[in-house]
Protein backbone atom coordinates (compact mmCIF):
# COMPACT_ATOMS: atom_id res chain seq x y z
CA UNK A 1 0.00 0.00 0.00
CA UNK A 2 1.37 3.48 -0.84
CA UNK A 3 2.98 5.26 2.07
CA UNK A 4 0.46 8.11 1.89
CA UNK A 5 -2.43 5.73 2.56
CA UNK A 6 -0.61 4.41 5.61
CA UNK A 7 -0.61 7.86 7.20
CA UNK A 8 -4.12 9.17 6.57
CA UNK A 9 -7.74 8.05 6.98
CA UNK A 10 -8.03 6.64 3.45
CA UNK A 11 -6.02 3.52 4.28
CA UNK A 12 -8.14 2.33 7.24
CA UNK A 13 -11.35 3.20 5.39
CA UNK A 14 -10.29 1.25 2.30
CA UNK A 15 -9.16 -1.81 4.25
CA UNK A 16 -12.36 -1.79 6.35
CA UNK A 17 -14.41 -1.62 3.15
CA UNK A 18 -12.57 -4.49 1.50
CA UNK A 19 -12.71 -6.59 4.66
CA UNK A 20 -16.46 -6.22 5.05
CA UNK A 21 -17.19 -6.58 1.33
CA UNK A 22 -15.37 -9.91 1.55
CA UNK A 23 -17.43 -10.87 4.60
CA UNK A 24 -20.74 -10.06 2.88
CA UNK A 25 -19.61 -11.86 -0.27
CA UNK A 26 -18.68 -14.91 1.79
CA UNK A 27 -22.11 -14.83 3.41
CA UNK A 28 -23.94 -14.62 0.06
CA UNK A 29 -21.77 -17.41 -1.36
CA UNK A 30 -23.38 -19.90 1.02
CA UNK A 31 -25.07 -22.52 -1.23
CA UNK A 32 -28.57 -21.83 0.05
CA UNK A 33 -28.22 -18.14 -0.88
CA UNK A 34 -26.48 -18.81 -4.22
CA UNK A 35 -25.06 -15.30 -4.39
CA UNK A 36 -28.51 -13.68 -4.40
CA UNK A 37 -28.37 -10.24 -2.67
CA UNK A 38 -32.08 -10.44 -1.87
CA UNK A 39 -31.03 -12.84 0.91
CA UNK A 40 -29.78 -9.83 2.85
CA UNK A 41 -33.32 -8.46 3.05
CA UNK A 42 -34.22 -11.47 5.23
CA UNK A 43 -37.88 -11.68 4.26
CA UNK A 44 -40.05 -14.30 5.93
CA UNK A 45 -40.94 -17.13 3.51
CA UNK A 46 -44.65 -16.42 3.90
CA UNK A 47 -44.10 -12.91 2.49
CA UNK A 48 -41.89 -13.81 -0.49
CA UNK A 49 -43.68 -13.08 -3.76
CA UNK A 50 -46.19 -10.70 -2.18
CA UNK A 51 -46.01 -6.92 -2.34
CA UNK A 52 -43.69 -5.22 -1.57
CA UNK A 53 -41.48 -8.35 -1.67
CA UNK A 54 -42.57 -9.70 -5.07
CA UNK A 55 -38.98 -9.49 -6.38
CA UNK A 56 -37.37 -11.24 -3.38
CA UNK A 57 -36.14 -14.74 -4.21
CA UNK A 58 -34.73 -15.98 -0.87
CA UNK A 59 -36.92 -16.45 2.17
CA UNK A 60 -36.23 -17.08 5.85
CA UNK A 61 -38.15 -18.79 8.60
CA UNK A 62 -41.14 -16.57 9.46
CA UNK A 63 -41.37 -13.87 10.52
CA UNK A 64 -37.96 -13.05 8.98
CA UNK A 65 -35.82 -10.17 10.22
CA UNK A 66 -36.03 -6.39 10.38
CA UNK A 67 -34.24 -5.73 7.08
CA UNK A 68 -37.45 -6.56 5.23
CA UNK A 69 -39.19 -3.58 6.80
CA UNK A 70 -36.48 -1.14 5.76
CA UNK A 71 -36.61 -2.58 2.25
CA UNK A 72 -40.36 -1.90 2.20
CA UNK A 73 -39.73 1.66 3.38
CA UNK A 74 -36.98 2.17 0.80
CA UNK A 75 -39.44 1.35 -2.01
CA UNK A 76 -41.04 4.70 -1.14
CA UNK A 77 -40.10 6.39 2.16
CA UNK A 78 -42.32 9.41 1.41
CA UNK A 79 -45.69 7.77 1.92
CA UNK A 80 -47.61 6.17 4.76
CA UNK A 81 -47.10 2.40 5.11
CA UNK A 82 -49.57 -0.03 6.64
CA UNK A 83 -49.07 -2.91 9.05
CA UNK A 84 -49.33 -5.48 6.24
CA UNK A 85 -45.98 -4.24 4.91
CA UNK A 86 -44.25 -3.25 8.15
CA UNK A 87 -44.77 -4.67 11.63
CA UNK A 88 -44.55 -1.32 13.48
CA UNK A 89 -44.79 1.26 10.71
CA UNK A 90 -44.47 4.43 12.80
CA UNK A 91 -41.54 3.04 14.79
CA UNK A 92 -39.72 1.86 11.65
CA UNK A 93 -40.45 5.01 9.69
CA UNK A 94 -38.90 7.25 12.34
CA UNK A 95 -35.55 5.76 11.24
CA UNK A 96 -35.78 7.55 7.93
CA UNK A 97 -32.13 8.03 6.95
CA UNK A 98 -31.26 4.50 5.80
CA UNK A 99 -34.32 3.83 3.60
CA UNK A 100 -34.20 7.41 2.28
CA UNK A 101 -30.52 7.08 1.31
CA UNK A 102 -31.25 3.79 -0.47
CA UNK A 103 -34.23 5.37 -2.26
CA UNK A 104 -32.09 8.30 -3.42
CA UNK A 105 -29.63 5.86 -4.97
CA UNK A 106 -32.26 3.76 -6.74
CA UNK A 107 -35.49 5.73 -7.02
CA UNK A 108 -37.08 2.84 -5.14
CA UNK A 109 -36.33 0.29 -7.88
CA UNK A 110 -37.04 -3.10 -6.22
CA UNK A 111 -34.10 -4.89 -7.86
CA UNK A 112 -31.52 -2.13 -7.46
CA UNK A 113 -32.38 -1.90 -3.77
CA UNK A 114 -30.94 -5.39 -3.26
CA UNK A 115 -27.54 -3.91 -4.14
CA UNK A 116 -27.96 -0.39 -2.78
CA UNK A 117 -28.92 -1.41 0.76
CA UNK A 118 -25.74 -3.42 1.49
CA UNK A 119 -23.70 -0.81 -0.40
CA UNK A 120 -24.90 1.97 1.91
CA UNK A 121 -24.02 -0.11 4.96
CA UNK A 122 -20.60 -1.02 3.60
CA UNK A 123 -19.84 2.62 2.82
CA UNK A 124 -21.00 3.55 6.33
CA UNK A 125 -18.53 1.02 7.77
CA UNK A 126 -15.74 2.46 5.61
CA UNK A 127 -16.73 5.95 6.74
CA UNK A 128 -16.70 4.79 10.34
CA UNK A 129 -13.13 3.55 9.96
CA UNK A 130 -12.11 6.77 8.20
CA UNK A 131 -13.62 8.95 10.92
CA UNK A 132 -11.97 6.74 13.54
CA UNK A 133 -8.64 7.43 11.85
CA UNK A 134 -9.40 11.18 11.87
CA UNK A 135 -10.08 11.04 15.61
CA UNK A 136 -6.96 8.95 16.21
CA UNK A 137 -4.81 11.49 14.36
CA UNK A 138 -6.54 14.31 16.28
CA UNK A 139 -5.23 12.76 19.51
CA UNK A 140 -1.82 12.00 17.97
CA UNK A 141 -2.42 8.25 17.67
CA UNK A 142 -1.82 5.92 14.75
CA UNK A 143 -4.44 6.30 12.02
CA UNK A 144 -4.95 2.53 11.97
CA UNK A 145 -6.89 2.79 15.20
CA UNK A 146 -9.69 3.70 12.79
CA UNK A 147 -9.74 0.20 11.31
CA UNK A 148 -10.43 -1.20 14.77
CA UNK A 149 -13.54 0.91 15.32
CA UNK A 150 -16.07 -0.93 13.09
CA UNK A 151 -14.70 -4.22 14.41
CA UNK A 152 -15.12 -3.08 18.01
CA UNK A 153 -18.76 -2.03 17.51
CA UNK A 154 -19.56 -5.23 15.56
CA UNK A 155 -20.72 -3.29 12.51
CA UNK A 156 -20.28 -6.38 10.33
CA UNK A 157 -23.18 -8.34 11.81
CA UNK A 158 -26.00 -5.93 10.85
CA UNK A 159 -24.35 -5.46 7.43
CA UNK A 160 -25.29 -9.11 6.76
CA UNK A 161 -28.97 -8.29 7.14
CA UNK A 162 -29.68 -4.85 5.60
CA UNK A 163 -30.24 -3.28 9.00
CA UNK A 164 -29.96 0.38 9.97
CA UNK A 165 -27.20 -0.07 12.58
CA UNK A 166 -24.05 0.61 10.50
CA UNK A 167 -25.37 3.92 9.17
CA UNK A 168 -26.78 4.90 12.58
CA UNK A 169 -23.43 4.23 14.27
CA UNK A 170 -21.58 6.08 11.52
CA UNK A 171 -23.69 9.18 12.16
CA UNK A 172 -22.91 8.99 15.88
CA UNK A 173 -19.19 8.79 15.14
CA UNK A 174 -19.57 11.70 12.70
CA UNK A 175 -21.31 13.76 15.38
CA UNK A 176 -18.64 12.99 17.98
CA UNK A 177 -15.87 13.75 15.48
CA UNK A 178 -17.55 17.06 14.67
CA UNK A 179 -17.59 17.93 18.36
CA UNK A 180 -14.16 16.65 19.37
CA UNK A 181 -12.38 18.07 16.31
CA UNK A 182 -14.25 21.37 16.64
CA UNK A 183 -15.51 21.38 13.08
CA UNK A 184 -17.84 24.17 11.99
CA UNK A 185 -21.16 24.66 13.76
CA UNK A 186 -23.01 24.01 10.51
CA UNK A 187 -21.27 20.67 10.02
CA UNK A 188 -21.93 19.62 13.60
CA UNK A 189 -25.59 20.60 13.26
CA UNK A 190 -25.90 18.57 10.06
CA UNK A 191 -24.23 15.53 11.64
CA UNK A 192 -26.62 15.78 14.58
CA UNK A 193 -29.61 15.89 12.24
CA UNK A 194 -28.37 12.86 10.35
CA UNK A 195 -27.87 11.02 13.65
CA UNK A 196 -31.40 11.58 14.93
CA UNK A 197 -32.95 10.62 11.59
CA UNK A 198 -30.87 7.43 11.51
CA UNK A 199 -32.08 6.04 14.84
CA UNK A 200 -34.24 7.52 17.58
CA UNK A 201 -31.85 6.47 20.37
CA UNK A 202 -29.22 8.78 18.87
CA UNK A 203 -31.12 11.69 20.38
CA UNK A 204 -29.32 10.74 23.61
CA UNK A 205 -25.92 11.31 21.97
CA UNK A 206 -27.11 14.65 20.60
CA UNK A 207 -28.18 15.54 24.14
CA UNK A 208 -24.72 14.60 25.43
CA UNK A 209 -23.06 16.87 22.85
CA UNK A 210 -25.47 19.67 23.76
CA UNK A 211 -24.68 19.23 27.46
CA UNK A 212 -20.93 19.25 26.85
CA UNK A 213 -21.28 22.33 24.67
CA UNK A 214 -23.25 24.15 27.34
CA UNK A 215 -20.74 23.19 30.02
CA UNK A 216 -18.01 24.62 27.81
CA UNK A 217 -20.15 27.71 27.13
CA UNK A 218 -20.05 26.95 23.43
CA UNK A 219 -23.55 28.28 22.86
CA UNK A 220 -23.47 28.06 19.07
CA UNK A 221 -22.74 24.32 19.11
CA UNK A 222 -25.29 23.80 21.87
CA UNK A 223 -27.85 25.55 19.66
CA UNK A 224 -26.84 23.34 16.73
CA UNK A 225 -27.42 20.20 18.80
CA UNK A 226 -30.76 21.59 19.96
CA UNK A 227 -31.80 22.19 16.34
CA UNK A 228 -31.08 18.54 15.59
CA UNK A 229 -33.24 17.46 18.54
CA UNK A 230 -36.04 19.78 17.40
CA UNK A 231 -35.88 18.30 13.90
CA UNK A 232 -36.30 14.82 15.34
CA UNK A 233 -39.24 15.96 17.47
CA UNK A 234 -40.90 17.49 14.41
CA UNK A 235 -40.40 14.30 12.36
CA UNK A 236 -41.75 12.14 15.20
CA UNK A 237 -44.80 14.43 15.45
CA UNK A 238 -45.45 14.15 11.70
CA UNK A 239 -45.36 10.37 11.96
CA UNK A 240 -47.58 10.37 15.03
CA UNK A 241 -50.19 12.34 13.11
CA UNK A 242 -49.81 10.21 9.97
CA UNK A 243 -50.07 6.84 11.72
CA UNK A 244 -52.16 7.77 14.73
CA UNK A 245 -49.58 6.04 16.95
CA UNK A 246 -46.44 7.10 18.76
CA UNK A 247 -43.22 6.21 16.91
CA UNK A 248 -41.59 5.49 20.28
CA UNK A 249 -43.87 2.82 21.75
CA UNK A 250 -42.23 -0.12 20.00
CA UNK A 251 -41.81 -2.42 22.99
CA UNK A 252 -38.01 -2.24 22.95
CA UNK A 253 -37.76 -0.63 26.39
CA UNK A 254 -38.88 -2.11 29.70
CA UNK A 255 -38.16 -2.17 33.41
CA UNK A 256 -34.47 -2.16 34.41
CA UNK A 257 -32.82 -5.57 33.83
CA UNK A 258 -36.16 -7.16 32.88
CA UNK A 259 -35.06 -8.24 29.40
CA UNK A 260 -31.58 -9.25 30.51
CA UNK A 261 -32.82 -11.47 33.33
CA UNK A 262 -35.40 -13.13 31.11
CA UNK A 263 -32.66 -13.92 28.59
CA UNK A 264 -30.46 -15.44 31.31
CA UNK A 265 -33.23 -17.90 32.17
CA UNK A 266 -32.65 -19.55 28.76
CA UNK A 267 -28.88 -19.52 28.28
CA UNK A 268 -28.91 -22.26 25.63
CA UNK A 269 -31.12 -20.37 23.18
CA UNK A 270 -31.87 -22.58 20.15
CA UNK A 271 -28.71 -24.61 20.62
CA UNK A 272 -28.78 -27.99 22.30
CA UNK A 273 -25.03 -28.15 22.89
CA UNK A 274 -23.60 -24.62 23.31
CA UNK A 275 -24.96 -22.04 25.81
CA UNK A 276 -24.83 -19.42 23.08
CA UNK A 277 -26.60 -16.66 24.98
CA UNK A 278 -24.56 -17.17 28.12
CA UNK A 279 -21.40 -16.73 26.04
CA UNK A 280 -22.79 -13.69 24.21
CA UNK A 281 -24.03 -12.04 27.40
CA UNK A 282 -20.66 -12.67 29.02
CA UNK A 283 -18.98 -10.81 26.15
CA UNK A 284 -21.39 -7.92 26.52
CA UNK A 285 -21.01 -8.01 30.30
CA UNK A 286 -17.24 -7.51 30.04
CA UNK A 287 -17.83 -4.25 28.18
CA UNK A 288 -20.54 -3.09 30.57
CA UNK A 289 -18.34 -3.63 33.62
CA UNK A 290 -15.48 -1.79 31.91
CA UNK A 291 -17.76 1.20 31.24
CA UNK A 292 -19.02 1.22 34.82
CA UNK A 293 -15.43 1.31 36.11
CA UNK A 294 -14.37 4.11 33.75
CA UNK A 295 -14.67 6.95 36.33
CA UNK A 296 -11.88 5.37 38.40
CA UNK A 297 -9.44 6.24 35.60
CA UNK A 298 -10.66 9.77 34.82
CA UNK A 299 -11.65 9.37 31.16
CA UNK A 300 -12.94 12.28 29.09
CA UNK A 301 -16.54 13.30 29.69
CA UNK A 302 -17.37 12.42 26.07
CA UNK A 303 -16.21 8.81 26.44
CA UNK A 304 -17.76 8.43 29.89
CA UNK A 305 -21.21 9.79 28.99
CA UNK A 306 -21.43 7.84 25.72
CA UNK A 307 -20.46 4.64 27.55
CA UNK A 308 -22.94 5.18 30.34
CA UNK A 309 -25.69 5.95 27.82
CA UNK A 310 -24.93 2.60 26.21
CA UNK A 311 -25.07 0.82 29.56
CA UNK A 312 -28.42 2.48 30.35
CA UNK A 313 -29.77 1.29 27.00
CA UNK A 314 -28.63 -2.28 27.74
CA UNK A 315 -30.19 -2.21 31.22
CA UNK A 316 -33.53 -0.85 30.02
CA UNK A 317 -33.80 -3.00 26.88
CA UNK A 318 -36.76 -5.34 26.87
CA UNK A 319 -36.70 -9.03 26.02
CA UNK A 320 -37.49 -8.24 22.38
CA UNK A 321 -33.90 -6.96 22.10
CA UNK A 322 -32.35 -9.95 23.89
CA UNK A 323 -34.48 -12.58 22.13
CA UNK A 324 -32.22 -12.92 19.09
CA UNK A 325 -28.54 -13.81 19.33
CA UNK A 326 -27.41 -11.04 17.01
CA UNK A 327 -29.74 -8.33 18.31
CA UNK A 328 -28.08 -7.35 21.55
CA UNK A 329 -24.61 -7.80 20.08
CA UNK A 330 -25.34 -5.03 17.57
CA UNK A 331 -27.79 -2.58 19.17
CA UNK A 332 -25.53 -1.37 21.99
CA UNK A 333 -22.59 0.02 19.94
CA UNK A 334 -22.16 3.03 22.21
CA UNK A 335 -20.50 0.83 24.84
CA UNK A 336 -17.58 -0.42 22.68
CA UNK A 337 -17.46 2.99 20.96
CA UNK A 338 -16.85 4.61 24.34
CA UNK A 339 -14.12 2.09 25.19
CA UNK A 340 -12.45 2.67 21.83
CA UNK A 341 -12.66 6.43 22.31
CA UNK A 342 -11.26 6.14 25.83
CA UNK A 343 -8.26 4.19 24.51
CA UNK A 344 -7.61 6.68 21.69
CA UNK A 345 -7.95 9.75 23.88
CA UNK A 346 -5.87 8.43 26.78
CA UNK A 347 -3.19 6.62 24.80
CA UNK A 348 -3.82 3.48 26.87
CA UNK A 349 -4.39 0.35 24.81
CA UNK A 350 -5.92 -1.80 27.52
CA UNK A 351 -9.44 -0.21 27.48
CA UNK A 352 -9.78 -1.41 23.89
CA UNK A 353 -9.07 -4.99 24.97
CA UNK A 354 -12.52 -5.13 26.60
CA UNK A 355 -14.09 -4.85 23.13
CA UNK A 356 -12.27 -7.87 21.71
CA UNK A 357 -14.78 -10.56 22.79
CA UNK A 358 -17.40 -9.06 20.47
CA UNK A 359 -15.21 -8.59 17.39
CA UNK A 360 -15.49 -12.13 15.92
CA UNK A 361 -19.31 -12.34 15.94
CA UNK A 362 -19.80 -11.25 12.32
CA UNK A 363 -17.26 -13.80 11.10
CA UNK A 364 -18.90 -16.45 13.28
CA UNK A 365 -22.28 -15.61 11.71
CA UNK A 366 -20.82 -16.25 8.26
CA UNK A 367 -19.15 -19.48 9.41
CA UNK A 368 -22.41 -20.66 10.97
CA UNK A 369 -24.25 -20.34 7.64
CA UNK A 370 -21.56 -22.44 5.96
CA UNK A 371 -22.14 -25.37 8.31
Amino acid sequence: MPKGLMQNPIGPALVALLLHVGMVAGYLAVPKFAGDPSALVCVGRDRVGHKPFEHVRVGFQPPGFDGQFYYALARNPWRRHDAEEIDKPACRHVRLLYPAACWLLTGGDPELLFWAMPAVNLLAIAGMAGLGAVLALRFKRNAWWGLLLPLAVNAGSPALRDLTDPLATFTVVLLLASWLCQWSVGWMTLSGMLAVLAREQNVAIVAIVMLLSMCGRDWSRAAGAMMAAILWGAWAYVLWKAYGASPLLDGNMGWPLEGLMQRLREPMGNSTHVPIHLIALSCLGVEVVACLLMPLFRPSWSALLVGWAGVALAVLASYSIYAGTYSYLRVFPWIPLALWLWAVQSGWRWPFLFTLPLTPWAALAVAWEWQ
